[in-house]
């Protein structure tokens, strides 16, 4: 909030500049000024959010990461889908507070090399091959867990699968099922297992994924991940509600853009270039940077179970997002977005 205020305050800096000058330009100077950082009178660098109390607010939070360093000590924390971008992204941040980690992915060349890194940064990590769609290799990585590591505290759903930025006439009807059984089915049976074996052990936290869609808003070419991910918050808080009575907390994140393979390697529809080139600038505008996103799940895997439960947490909000959206309105206006997204 102080961050917007900060904005607000500098557009109607603009507005009541001398008659002599030109409103627009200087508007869009200063949307200019927002990509590229704030700079004061005598030259030094303005934090970016738009005030300085963002500088208060940065060492705040990494005050918080050093209050939380290693409270995730001999935790065990399952997180599918964790041999790239954001699900590798957990692991890493995880496993350096002190985690014992487990991870899957549907490819074993990809859960060897993943192990392989972590384990040279010092992490204690295991992994299985296993598709998430399917409710015998999620019972298989549940158990793989527990015989490594005698338990489980925490588990993520983070797997997901795209069908990339297509009208869904465009799609076949496999393509439709495949998003579906990995990014619904899959969590709602994950979450099955789960809860089962955290009612017979003391309770435990279940974070799942949530994503374009999550908040219910229209989320044209991307549908059916849409009605999945807005499919994925219902049933947090549903859960949530069912398993009050226990030491369990469910909850959601939902991560706001974030630059992985999920945008770089994107599948499009007719007439869908405008919106492929217009990626990169959405990116800088909203994007999250994958390691805050980690060290976010790692921070809420630390908490109590039972105490936060049924919250879906957004990481693209406050300052983030009233200086994505003054970078949109700029790329807009300077031509460099021509797309609707």
């Amino acid at each position: 909030m102080l961050a917007l205020l900060g904005l607000l305050e500098l557009v109607m800096a603009v507005w009541v500049a001398p008659k002599e000058n030109n409103p627009t330009n200087d508007f869009a100077q200063l949307l200019s000024q927002m990509e590229h950082g704030f700079q004061y009178n005598d030259g030094t660098a303005l934090q970016r959010h738009g005030s300085r109390k963002f500088a208060a607010q940065e060492k705040a939070k990494k005050n918080e990461k050093k209050e939380t360093k290693m409270k995730l000590e001999n935790k065990v924390i399952v997180i599918t889908g964790a041999t790239r971008g954001i699900g590798r992204a957990i692991a890493e941040s995880c496993g350096k507070q002190g985690g014992k980690i487990v991870i899957c992915s549907r490819r074993e060349e990809a859960v060897t090399e993943t192990v392989s890194t972590l384990k040279k940064k010092g992490i204690n990590i295991s992994g299985i091959a296993a598709d998430v769609a399917k409710g015998t290799d999620l019972e298989k990585l549940l158990q793989h867990s527990i015989a490594q590591w005698g338990k489980i505290d925490i588990w993520v759903n983070n797997a997901g699968l795209s069908s990339g930025m297509r009208a869904i006439h465009e799609l076949s009807e496999q393509e439709i099922k495949d998003v579906i059984n990995v990014n619904l089915t899959g969590t709602i049976i994950a979450c099955k297992l789960i809860l089962d074996y955290f009612i017979k052990n003391q309770g435990g936290i279940i974070i799942n994924m949530g994503g374009r869609g999550s908040n219910g808003n229209a989320s044209p070419f991307l549908t059916t991940y849409a009605a999945t991910k807005a499919a994925v918050v219902s049933l947090t808080k549903s859960l949530a509600k069912e398993y009050k009575r226990y030491p369990v907390s469910i909850n959601a994140v939902v991560p706001g853009m974030v630059a992985t393979d999920f945008y770089r390697d994107i599948k499009i529809g007719a007439n869908q270039e405008d919106n492929l080139d217009s990626i990169p600038y959405v990116l800088k505008a909203f994007g999250v940077p994958v390691e805050e996103v980690g060290d976010f799940f790692t921070k809420i895997s630390a908490q109590q179970p039972g105490k936060v439960t049924g919250k879906t947490y957004n990481l693209l909000k406050g300052g983030r997002l009233a200086r994505g959206i003054g970078l949109m309105m700029y790329y807009r206006a300077t031509g460099k977005i021509k797309a609707s997204m």
